[in-house]
Order: C-alpha cells, then sequence, then structure tokens
C-alpha cells in the first residue's frame, strides 16, 4: 500500500501578488483507491526553469518518504518499539514504562496490535476508541490509553514513517467529574484524635495532611531538602514503585513527572512544630530520609488499612486515603480564602485550571466563604465612601 506520485505538473498564479509558480503531484490514495493531488507553492521562484527545479525537487523528497514506509510492522512492533526507545533515553521512568507496555499489552494489543502500522485508518482508531467506552472503561482510562497509541503515532509522523497521523481527529469520552474523598470537620477531628506520635503513620500523614505533598514526594523526602530556619520544604524527587522483569517490586526515586512538581512549599506552623520535634528526636544527618517508608504504593495501602479498621472516612464515604489527606489540604485551602493560583502552585498542578475544576467548583461552604468576604468589601466601601 505504498503511495506512488505518478505525475507532477507546474501553473503559474496570476490572482496572487508576485505571480508565484505552483506545483502539483498526483497520487492514488492507498486507502480509498481514488486519485488524489497535493500543491506546493514556490514563492522565491520567478522563472519557470527554477519552479520546473524546485518541483523535482520536492517530488523526489515526497517519494523518499513515501519510500521510508514499512509495510511489514505491526502497531505492536511500533508501540513496543516507541515505549523501549523512549524509556531508553529516560524521556519516560520506568512506572511510566511498566505502566505503558502492561495496558498495551492487556488492551491495545488484542484489539488492534496485529494490524499493519501504516493501514491503520482514523475510522478504525475511532472504532478502537468507542469499543473501549462501550466495555465499561472510565473516559480517563480510555485517554490513557487512547494516548499511548496517538503519541506512538506522532513520533513516526516526525520521523517521515508515515504520512498521516490516523489519531489526529479523534473523538474521546468526556471525562467525567467524580467526588473527591476528604476529611469533612468530623473525619478531621477523628483523624487528628487517632492519629498520635507513636504510630508509624503519624510522620508521613501529618506531612500530607498539613502541607498536600503527594505520597511519593514524602517517601522520597530528605532532611536537607527542609529549611526549619525559614520554613520551607523544596520538592525536587519523587518515589515510584515499578515491577522488575522478575516480579520484585523495587522502588525508583527520581525527577517528578512535570516541571511543576519541582516546588517549595512554606511550612504552616502546626507542621513546622511536628518537624522539629522530629529532627530533635532523630538527630537525622541531611541525607537522611525523612519518614522511614521508602515505597509510596505500601504507605498508601498499610494507611488506607488503618483508616478502614478505625473507620476514618472521606466526605465521600470511603475510607481516607493517603491522597485523601491531599485533597483535605487543598479542599481547606479554598475553604479558608487561598488564591487558587498560589494553592496550584503548592500542589504542583499542572495548571490552575486544574485547581479549579477539582477543588474550587462545587464546595458550598468555600462559595459562602467567598461571599462573605465580597459582602465586607462592598461594606467597607461602602462605609468609605460616606
Amino acid at each position: 500500500m505504498e503511495v506512488f506520485y505518478t505525475g507532477a505538473s507546474l501553473k503559474q498564479m496570476h490572482d496572487r501578488k508576485g505571480k508565484p509558480w505552483r506545483g502539483t503531484l498526483q497520487y492514488k490514495d492507498p486507502e480509498t483507491l481514488r486519485w488524489r493531488q497535493i500543491t506546493k507553492v514556490f514563492p522565491d521562484c520567478k522563472y519557470k526553469s527554477e519552479a520546473k527545479r524546485a518541483l523535482a525537487d520536492w517530488q523526489a523528497e515526497m517519494e523518499e518518504k513515501a519510500a521510508l514506509r514499512d509495510t511489514g510492522r505491526t502497531v505492536e512492533t511500533v508501540i513496543r518499539g516507541y515505549l523501549s526507545n523512549q524509556r531508553s533515553l529516560n524521556r519516560i521512568s520506568v512506572v511510566t514504562y511498566q505502566n505503558s507496555l502492561r495496558l498495551a499489552e492487556t488492551i491495545i494489543f488484542p484489539r488492534i496490535g496485529k494490524k499493519i502500522f501504516i493501514d491503520l485508518t482514523k475510522l478504525e482508531v475511532q472504532k478502537f476508541v468507542n469499543d473501549l467506552s462501550k466495555k465499561g472503561y472510565k473516559p480517563s482510562s480510555v485517554r490513557t490509553i487512547f494516548a499511548i497509541v496517538s503519541k506512538t503515532y506522532k513520533d513516526s509522523f516526525r520521523r517521515d514513517e508515515v504520512l498521516k497521523d490516523p489519531t489526529k481527529g479523534v473523538e474521546l469520552p468526556r471525562n467525567l467529574k467524580g467526588q473527591i474523598n476528604y476529611l469533612g470537620a468530623e473525619g478531621r477531628r477523628k483523624f487528628l484524635a487517632l492519629m498520635t506520635g507513636s504510630s508509624i503513620f503519624y510522620l508521613p500523614t501529618m506531612i500530607a495532611y498539613y502541607s498536600g505533598m503527594r505520597a511519593g514526594e514524602i517517601c522520597a523526602l530528605q532532611w536537607k531538602d527542609i529549611n526549619l530556619a525559614i520554613g520551607t520544604i523544596n520538592i525536587t524527587k519523587t518515589a515510584k514503585d515499578y515491577r522488575t522483569d522478575s516480579g520484585r517490586h523495587e522502588v525508583e526515586i527520581s525527577n517528578p513527572k512535570t516541571p511543576k512538581s519541582v516546588r517549595t512549599i512554606p511550612i504552616i506552623d502546626e507542621l513546622g512544630k511536628i518537624l522539629k520535634d522530629a529532627a530533635k528526636d532523630a538527630k537525622p544527618k541531611p541525607t537522611d530520609y525523612v519518614i522511614e517508608w521508602r515505597n509510596p504504593r505500601l504507605l498508601c495501602s498499610s494507611f488506607q488499612k488503618w483508616a478502614t479498621r478505625n473507620e476514618v472516612a472521606g466526605e465521600a464515604g470511603k475510607p481516607i486515603t493517603m491522597h485523601g489527606l491531599r485533597h483535605t489540604f487543598a479542599t481547606l485551602g479554598v475553604q479558608s480564602g487561598m488564591d487558587i493560583k498560589s494553592l496550584s502552585s503548592i500542589l504542583g498542578h499542572s495548571s490552575t485550571a486544574m485547581t479549579l475544576d477539582t477543588y474550587a467548583s462545587d464546595d458550598e461552604q468555600a462559595k459562602r466563604f467567598a461571599m462573605n468576604n465580597l459582602s465586607r468589601f462592598f461594606q467597607n466601601e461602602s462605609e468609605n465612601d460616606l
């Protein structure tokens, strides 16, 4: 199904300023078997002889690109190669590589993996996406799965290995916003009452609760990242759990997923006292880790079991999790009137839109707080005018 350019022609465009030359190449579309054409304007060619040479060079270039098409490679072969290459170049972490490969092997390859890579059509990709939705996959999961296919094709298109990207313009399901599970007032009282300093979860949960840090960031936190004198935490690393080829779980401490995740968080008084007490008791070296847990997966699963046993539940009616403590911090930030840009920066979100969409749209207490602040502003303005 290779493209052959069977004809080339030139025409001077008298209706355009400067009367430039326009070249046209004819070819038969391998998908529809219909004759099609592509055009290119040569604005720098003043004479027809120059335009002919430019047309010949362009045709040679297009034929070279068409010759690069490898009709033997399947979707599975190319995706495996793409993921492996991204990992070898350190563009993705071990965790991302393994998760992407797992999704590809269990969902993508059984459905479209045996199809010839260059022959996959937009219609087939759309059907693949639609079928996933019909099978009950969440919109966010469908988007994640589709992204693996899409990034592979974009990379091949950039390398001139395919002439068209069949993932371009494919319609994806809209993400549905679910209720976040954070601790309400009663849940916070119960959590703080039960979580004592003798608990193995005390320090990691207090850091999450009072700073909004992710579990992986807390596991990778070293004492040199904490400046108690000026009251800041520098987040530059994160811990990630991954499975080796032998099936063992290992932990990789590396750079965060996004640049926005590298940030500095001010330490509030409540957390400052806890960290000072911990440093006083442990007398740590700068390179020592702040908490004993190194594997965020084990920390999260163990803490969730603790919350289940002690019936510490969030507003969604489920046992609170480490990430639920991060949600609690963010929700209280909104309720207290913290500006969204500052909150987004503290949380390490990629954009303020993400923070707004997650925390600031439906919280009644936050909206009432904001309206009360606005009311006080109007009252003060009215009094000043008098």
